[in-house]
């Protein structure tokens, strides 16, 4: 597969000048940080009303709206700059971590494309409190991240302004953390049409594929469905080397996949072939799910492997760990400190 670099470049730069608009119009990031004082303060209401040992425990409890009040929240309390323990045993922040990732699958000829999603919180942030900017997001540390990110020359797709441009049109996520039938929809499109725009390759023709469109009903919420279909079933990808395209991520990833009408089903619709599907691997995480050499490897056979995360997972992952204290490291985050941890014991070199 060829690759376009000036599409590329030109993308990167698209994304960069939106962000710096951003900035233009909301202030710098350390600004925003302390715009929303007030925003972290009703979300730890939320927590001390709740108790932190069950939120973190993988349970949830639902607010005032319906929704559930999840484990990501406490991404909103990460300091502006914050380093783990990552792959080879250094001292890294989540940029310099995932631009290392790159780094060596470009080194087997994989690209690396990382598609930072929006927390719910970040798009709906009226769900929590009231206290926050029209337009403006509710985390800067994540926007700071993934600035960085593209001034480092990784190959990013920022969803955050494609879901505030869409987020009164459609539900774009379940009442739970993550996307909706809609969002993901909407999340496989823009990558398809990124990856159009940035390679040159012949899209395999497969009349196999097909698109129904149904109305359902989830949660007493009324969505428009995009079930894909292959050989009249509904398309659940797995990794079986069919594709020059692998992906792997978090639960964004696995959501509605099993029903033919998650990202993955999607994206494959939209490229019209086969997409090879990881599984759920995460890059900052130490536990059974973690992006493993297994993985790895498995992206090296590739020529494009695609990761979907919430930004916010570069620290909830670590930081929620059932070992640790989250009493003690929610005391550390908002005394704005880093909290020292280890992303993964994988060593890439």
């Amino acid at each position: 597969m060829k690759i376009n670099h000036q599409a590329i470049a030109q993308k990167t730069k698209e994304s960069i000048n939106s962000i710096y608009k951003e900035i233009e119009a909301f202030g710098s990031f350390k600004y925003q940080y302390k715009q929303l004082k007030n925003f972290r303060k009703d979300l730890r209401k939320f927590y001390r009303q709740t108790f932190l040992n069950k939120i973190f425990s993988y349970k949830v409890t639902k607010i005032s709206s319906g929704d559930n009040l999840d484990h990501h929240c406490i991404g909103y309390f990460a300091p502006l700059s914050f380093k783990r323990r990552s792959w080879g045993g250094d001292l890294r922040c989540a940029v310099e971590h995932i631009a290392y990732l790159s780094k060596a699958l470009w080194q087997h000829k994989t690209r690396l494309i990382y598609v930072a999603l929006p927390c719910k919180k970040t798009i709906y942030p009226e769900l929590i409190s009231s206290s926050f900017r029209q337009g403006a997001t509710t985390a800067p540390q994540w926007r700071k991240m993934v600035l960085e990110l593209l001034q480092k020359d990784v190959e990013v797709i920022d969803m955050f302004p494609h879901f505030m441009q869409n987020k009164n049109t459609n539900h774009l996520f379940d009442f739970e953390h993550f996307i909706s039938y809609e969002g993901a929809k909407l999340t496989a499109k823009v990558i398809a049409d990124y990856l159009k725009e940035t390679s040159f390759f012949e899209t395999k023709t497969n009349s196999q594929f097909e698109l129904v469109e149904k109305l359902k009903n989830r949660s007493n919420r009324l969505y428009r469905v995009n079930f894909v279909f292959k050989d009249e079933k509904p398309y659940i990808p797995y990794n079986e080397n069919l594709s020059n395209i692998c992906i792997f991520g978090n639960c964004n990833l696995q959501a509605f996949h099993k029903e033919g009408a998650g990202i993955v089903a999607n994206l494959a619709y939209q490229m019209n072939q086969e997409i090879d599907y990881i599984g759920r691997k995460l890059i900052f995480a130490a536990t059974t799910e973690k992006f493993d050499k297994q993985a790895y490897e498995q992206c090296c056979k590739r020529d494009i492997a695609i990761c979907i995360s919430f930004p916010s997972g570069s620290f909830v992952r670590t930081s929620a760990k059932r070992n640790v204290s989250i009493v003690s490291v929610l005391k550390e985050l908002l005394k704005n400190k880093s909290i020292y941890g280890k992303w993964s014991d994988i060593n890439l070199s």
